[in-house]
């Protein structure tokens, strides 16, 4: 006489079974996944040795040197370097804190404490500090850059209004309609003419970031696009409406 199997066991005796395909796969990926971790960790065990090795050495030593040297060569070619916003900038910002972190890690090797964690993150610590450094250097220069570039627009007449002033009254004046319909893709606000109005009045690019949730690198390139575009029309205004 048959028996009558509950239909959870039904169905349970009913699905297929793995195919060998399938463990085979699957035991493939977790001896690769194996493989990579036990690489990894072989890595940071060689970087901890050499940067200690470093560190044994004095200053400007040969063998103090060839470790480093080593040691920031493993690091380069180890694709585990991080630097959050990396892209958001021009590479140079990124190569310029690079370059000053193996300076500092040359120095300061013995700033390195194996017991606080890996040498990739004590690096990559020091990476995103100089990357942050480096970013604000080169805002500041963009600035300055940028700021000149708009003032240099007008000629300096020894008898008439600053030329701050002149630009302040075409940028808002603005007769042809252009400063204030060429903005930033999807913030309709961010015009042309209100970030040059904001930077004529010295409002950091920081602040306007805040305002407008647009990140400096992005306010900072539509403006120079602009004014390469508005510089004539703005010399034209001016040599209409101000010059005799």
């Amino acid at each position: 006489m048959g028996v009558n199997l509950p239909p959870v066991m039904l169905k349970l005796n009913t699905k297929k079974p793995l195919s060998p395909d399938y463990a085979t796969n699957w035991e493939n990926k977790q001896q690769h996944t194996y493989k990579v971790n036990n690489a990894m960790d072989a890595l940071d065990i060689r970087l901890e040795h050499l940067a200690i090795t470093a560190k044994k050495f004095p200053p400007k030593s040969k063998s103090r040197q060839l470790a480093l040297s080593e040691l920031a060569s493993k690091i380069q070619n180890s694709r585990r370097l991080f630097c959050k916003g990396r892209y958001n900038y021009p590479e140079d910002v990124y190569i310029e804190a690079l370059q000053e972190t193996w300076l500092y890690i040359s120095r300061k090797i013995e700033k390195y404490d194996p017991e606080i964690g890996t040498v990739i993150n004590w690096v990559n610590f020091i990476l995103n500090k100089r990357f942050i450094d480096a970013i604000r250097r080169y805002t500041r220069n963009q600035q300055a850059s940028l700021d000149e570039t708009l003032l240099d627009t007008l000629p300096q007449p020894q008898i008439v209004p600053d030329s701050g002033e002149i630009l302040q009254e075409i940028l808002q004046a603005d007769p042809d309609d252009l400063f204030k319909v060429e903005h930033i893709k999807n913030h309709p606000k961010a015009t042309f003419q209100a970030i040059a109005l904001r930077r004529l009045a010295k409002q950091s690019w920081g602040d306007m970031s805040v305002e407008w949730a647009i990140s400096v690198s992005t306010l900072s390139s539509f403006y120079q696009r602009c004014l390469k575009l508005f510089i004539p029309k703005i010399q034209e205004y001016y040599q209409k409406d101000y010059q005799n």
